[in-house]
């Protein structure tokens, strides 16, 4: 997986007040890749309510400046005590149908639709500049949930964005066909000897089973993380991975090519001759280990999304 993140956590300066009762904020943005792992919104209340609310993403229609199409995402019922601190949420996102990569969509929470007595808004932080050109920080107010799909929303004006986070995730192939993955306490196997059944350990200690072993085209361009970069073992020995599958790292998603020229010894290297690649699809994302350090696995659901690559299972 190669992770890309839009954020503007970085620049947040002041809440924008909701005008009246303002059941929605969301941030409009062009996507960059087919799925979305997370977004997240800094939010407060500062009404006499209790506030219940969903985060949503769709399609957005940049001529009528409103949420359009299918719904991609809809995310469970969260809850606001009456409170002026402000509090982040972070919603894992698993959508319904992957993104076209460079349309335009729109992440948003609102509290319309939501069961809120009396009906109610929010108040949603921005960031201190406008940190994200791409798309506009957006709001609505209604109590009917269709209208936030048959009217134009408001663009705010002024130079900032909304702060927000989203986490995109493009699936690809990623290991040499020598990497050891870890299937015991004691027992490692080549990726390339896998197959759908076997039973390997996650970074928690977890056994879990391949749905099934994914053999790619060949490639001769690896980044190679030697073996003890980051303590003994870890890598037990040198690891050649695709430069922008994750692995991780103090607990943190990193790709390794943003570790070249920031860690000694990992480097970009070219192999004499190409050789196949392998990814390992398990039925949840998650990471397993790999000579001593956690990698990312393709889920079912990334297979389903992504029609991008072609592979061979075992």
């Amino acid at each position: 997986m190669s992770i890309t993140i839009i954020t503007t956590f970085d620049n947040i300066n002041s809440s924008v007040q909701f005008f009246g009762d303002t059941s929605s904020y969301g941030q409009t943005f062009i996507a960059p890749a087919p799925l979305m792992q997370s977004m997240k919104f800094r939010v407060f209340n500062n009404i006499d309510n209790v506030t219940n609310f969903r985060a949503y993403v769709y399609e957005w229609d940049t001529v009528n400046n409103h949420p359009t199409g299918p719904q991609l995402f809809e995310s469970s019922v969260m809850t606001i005590a009456i409170d002026s601190n402000p509090q982040d949420f972070l919603v894992p996102i698993t959508l319904n149908n992957p993104l076209t990569i460079g349309n335009t969509y729109v992440a948003f929470f609102t509290a319309t639709g939501v069961s809120n007595t009396p009906p109610t808004g929010l108040a949603i932080f921005a960031a201190s500049a406008n940190t994200y050109f791409q798309g506009d920080f957006v709001a609505f107010n209604t109590a009917n949930f269709n209208d936030l799909f048959n009217n134009a929303w408001f663009s705010f004006p002024g130079n900032f964005s909304l702060a927000f986070e989203l986490v995109f995730l493009t699936p690809i192939p990623c290991l040499h066909p020598d990497t050891l993955v870890t299937i015991s306490q004691t027992k490692e196997k080549k990726i390339s000897d896998l197959k759908a059944g076997d039973y390997i350990l996650n970074h928690k200690g977890k056994s879990i089973p391949i749905v099934f072993n994914m053999l790619f085209d060949k490639s001769d361009t690896f980044v190679r993380i030697p073996k003890d970069t980051f303590k003994n073992n870890e890598p037990s020995s040198d690891l050649y991975i695709r430069k922008n599958h994750p692995i991780l790292r103090d607990g943190k998603e990193i790709n390794p090519y943003r570790l070249i020229g920031k860690i000694k010894g990992i480097e970009k290297v070219k192999l004499p001759e190409s050789v196949p690649v392998w990814s390992i699809c398990t039925k949840e994302r998650t990471f397993v280990m790999m000579q001593g350090i956690p990698v990312a696995t393709w889920s079912e659901k990334d297979i389903t999304l992504n029609k991008k690559y072609t592979f061979t299972k075992f």
